[in-house]
């Protein structure tokens, strides 16, 4: 029989008193705001524990009913300009030996994904801050990872001109996709439509692929060098991508010139309304993806800008650089924020969990940096 919970836990009394606070002041309703979402992520920690989930799951019905197929609400956004990113709540470090190159966040925010330069792709406990699996197949540089909307694929590209796909629960292999000539860059899953991958890479091309079928469904051929970086409307009507042209092509849409360097990196916010674009210029560029109207550029980086991210809420950006700095923007006026400069390399990637409580970064040095 298990031991009493106050045994194990002397604060049980408050735990309780909080939930049934909790419960007086959420509205019953089955959205979920970012309190509930950071309490389930607290619930689902206590589930390892065979012990206590029994109990942990018959509180947490009592006090807000059943949480399966539960999402946390954009509807209540995260204010970012408030949000304190002073500290580094862990620095998973121990994992890789080269230089990390991309990272992504698990749409639930129960895994991280990193790839190094040495071929290798991790997959990271976040609620335990602790490595998974390693995930070896690839014979290069793993330049980007991605995660299906409904958190069960990973897929990554490389160096090696193709791209893996991956359960992201077991860390088995699924298939391999192979069609691009030269080395890929980056790779993006369609936000709605689990089946649905874009990649770019070197040899010029955006490619769409059918994962089912493993087959390449569309093709877009039109930099006159490397696609660097590609972005995916919300909608997945629009695909963004950077080239070492130094132009953005909005496909089927317009081309945005303004960078005297190779673009880099780009985003595209929540709402579709803005793109962002940094490029080795030192500058992030804001557009109208619509009409392709600059909105103004933002300057600070010492170095070229590697990463872009853009909070859930639409309001922050966050921008990683070659100077080792993490940069956080008022996406609307362009002000800048804040400087995070605990890095010691430069910050090659960045990612930002669902909820907007997360950021994590990767780094020349083989870390990973989660800030909150």
């Amino acid at each position: 029989m298990a031991r009493p919970l106050q045994k194990r836990f002397a604060d049980t009394q408050a735990i309780l008193q909080r939930l049934q606070e909790i419960d007086e002041i959420l509205h019953p309703s089955i959205v979920i705001t970012p309190e509930r979402y950071r309490l389930q992520r607290k619930l689902q920690k206590m589930q390892r524990d065979e012990e206590l989930w029994s109990y942990s799951r018959q509180l947490f019905q009592h006090c807000f009913g059943s949480f399966s197929n539960v999402q946390p609400a954009l509807e209540n956004p995260i204010n970012w300009q408030k949000v304190a990113f002073d500290r580094t709540l862990g620095d998973l470090s121990s994992g890789h030996s080269q230089p990390v190159r991309c990272v992504a966040i698990s749409p639930d925010g129960q895994f991280l994904v990193s790839g190094c330069d040495g071929g290798v792709v991790k997959v990271w406990n976040l609620i335990e801050e602790e490595e998974l699996y390693t995930l070896k197949g690839h014979s290069a540089s793993v330049t980007s990872v991605a995660i299906s909307p409904d958190g069960e694929t990973l897929a990554s590209g490389s160096v090696d001109k193709t791209i893996r796909l991956w359960n992201l629960k077991t860390g088995q292999e699924i298939k391999t996709l192979s069609g691009h000539s030269k080395p890929i860059t980056c790779v993006a899953f369609h936000p709605k439509k689990n089946s649905v991958l874009f990649s770019g890479s070197l040899d010029t091309t955006v490619r769409v692929w059918n994962l089912e079928t493993a087959q390449i469904t569309h093709t877009y051929a039109r930099p006159t060098n490397g696609v660097t970086c590609l972005a995916v409307h919300p909608k997945g009507q629009i695909i963004a991508s950077g080239s070492h042209d130094c132009n953005v092509i909005v496909w089927s849409n317009h081309t945005l010139a303004g960078h005297s360097a190779p673009v880099l990196c780009v985003a595209i916010s929540p709402d579709g309304q803005t793109l962002v674009s940094g490029s080795e210029d030192q500058e992030i560029k804001v557009w109208n993806p619509s009409n392709g109207e600059l909105l103004r550029t933002l300057t600070g980086h010492s170095a070229p800008v590697l990463s872009l991210v853009i909070s859930p809420d639409g309001q922050t950006l966050v921008s990683g650089s070659e100077d080792t700095t993490i940069k956080v923007w008022n996406l609307e006026t362009g002000e800048e924020i804040k400087t995070l400069a605990h890095n010691l390399a430069s910050v090659t990637s960045l990612a930002i969990s669902f909820d907007g409580q997360l950021l994590a970064s990767g780094n020349q040095d083989f870390s990973i940096k989660l800030w909150k």
